[in-house]
């Protein structure tokens, strides 16, 4: 029986797991590269504060590396890609209040966070997701 240890998930490049979670990095990539565009316009039309911009910046640029860091070198890859999508999502229902609630890009946001949880099949990690993200709006 193969151990799958951290170690052996990075060095391992054909591994299920790894690329499960190099798809994943792909995904989020994607996602986020749509979603600054449409928050980016709202936080320009609203004359946002410059630490708001940071913050989109440092969201853009520094989680999908990190999530994709902790995936790989966790003991459950799976577990831990799980976790990182609820933290998107959490990432998502605060963008949705720092844009105000601004329509269209606010339904974006939701739309493609959801579609992504039921993308990999799990419709309970979709009702967990939506709780956090709700939860995040608060």
């Amino acid at each position: 029986m193969l151990l799958l240890t951290p170690m052996a998930i990075t060095a391992d490049h054909d591994s299920p797991l790894r690329q499960f979670v190099e798809r994943g990095y792909r995904t989020r990539l994607f996602g986020l590269g749509l979603g600054v565009s449409c928050i980016a316009s709202v936080l320009y039309e609203n004359a946002a504060h410059v630490a708001i911009w940071c913050l989109l910046v440092a969201n853009v640029c520094a989680w999908p590396p990190l999530a994709r860091v902790l995936a790989l070198r966790s003991a459950d890859p799976v577990a831990a890609d799980m976790r990182n999508r609820l933290i998107e999502s959490a990432m998502g229902g605060a963008w949705i209040v720092l844009m105000h609630f601004n329509l269209l890009p606010s339904v974006l946001i939701a739309l493609v966070l959801a579609i992504d949880k039921i993308k990999i099949g799990s419709w309970q990690l979709l009702v967990r997701s939506l709780v956090v993200q709700l939860a995040s709006c608060v």
